[in-house]
């Protein structure tokens, strides 16, 4: 994983964001943050290895997340802490 602050700011006010290896299964990312909402992130391909970008808004955690595949069964799930930079 590798992340930083979107745009620079600090941890309190600014948006994470970064890039995360996925499984060769995983088509998309559901991510669920602290205050109920979720955001989608499509799995992308690069020289035979897939990759998830992500943001987490300001004032919020990442709780848990989803991984989804190319047909839309799960293929696996994680906790938050899995998501902490």
């Amino acid at each position: 994983m590798s992340c930083g602050l979107l745009g620079g700011g600090n941890l309190s006010t600014g948006t994470l964001s970064g890039m995360v290896a996925a499984a060769s299964d995983v088509r998309r990312v559901v991510l669920k943050y602290s205050d109920g909402s979720t955001s989608t992130f499509p799995a992308v391909e690069a020289d035979r290895n897939w990759f998830v970008g992500f943001a987490v808004p300001a004032h919020l955690a990442v709780v848990s997340s989803v991984e989804y595949g190319a047909t839309g069964h799960v293929v696996g799930h994680t906790g938050g802490p899995t998501w902490e930079c």
